[in-house]
């Protein structure tokens, strides 16, 4: 009994060591990956990105076996993603959004406003592709595309989890709120200026802004403008 009871302990013991030596290593690199993914973050986050810290972040590896490819196809889908996110933002803060409802914009471009109805149409257009764009990238058919065909299962299916975990949905609302908070300032200002075009007879620059000739045209335009 005491002889059975000593082989059974022995097998256990042999069994959690075997698990042992296959876990720990594993957890190792895990813990690795989450370390480099909020390294990552940090850097493309921060307000001026360092290129050259993100550089060296993208081109090291500091995982290895297949833990290293999820961490190469997770740093080049955020890489991408990232490129995107500047496009955006560097959309939504284009300066010449915030010069369309100025007096030297009604002087120069009114009263038709071609220039600047064309501008901001091409700019909801873009906008819209952009968010479109985004949201493309997190589809798990775009996310899978970074990771090797015919990828260990268990390999593809953390990566999977890992990348929703670390890229988050909180990050890709909050773009697509930004995006359509600009997208209805752009549709007020084109209501504005085709307003303006329409009744392109019955107002004039002064030097205290625009003067109407009736005072509807004027309280329908300044009520547009309030509701900005």
């Amino acid at each position: 009994m005491k002889k059975r009871l000593v082989i059974i302990i022995a097998i256990l013991f042999v069994f959690i060591v075997s698990m042992l030596v296959i876990i720990i290593p594993s957890l190792i690199q895990r813990n690795k990956l989450v370390e480099e993914a909020k390294a990552l973050d940090n850097v493309i986050r921060a307000e001026n990105v360092d290129q050259e810290a993100l550089n060296e972040i993208l081109n090291r590896k500091i995982t290895k076996g297949g833990y290293a490819v999820v961490e190469d196809a997770y740093k080049r889908f955020s890489n991408d993603l990232h490129l995107v996110y500047v496009e955006i933002m560097t959309k939504l803060s284009d300066d010449r959004i915030k010069q369309m409802l100025t007096i030297d914009n009604y002087k120069n471009d009114g009263p038709e406003f071609a220039n600047s109805i064309a501008y901001l149409e091409q700019t909801k257009s873009e906008l819209q592709a952009l968010n479109t764009k985004y949201y493309d990238m997190l589809t798990d058919e775009k996310v899978l595309s970074y990771i090797p065909e015919d990828f260990d299962e268990n390999y593809v299916s953390y990566y999977i989890k890992f990348t929703r975990k670390y890229v988050g949905e909180n990050n890709s609302r909050s773009v697509e709120k930004s995006i359509n908070t600009i997208i209805e300032l752009l549709d007020k200002q084109l209501d504005i200026l085709n307003y303006l075009k329409t009744n392109k007879k019955q107002w004039q620059v002064t030097d205290k802004g625009l003067s109407f000739s009736t005072e509807e045209l004027t309280n329908t335009f300044n009520d547009k403008v309030k509701n900005i």
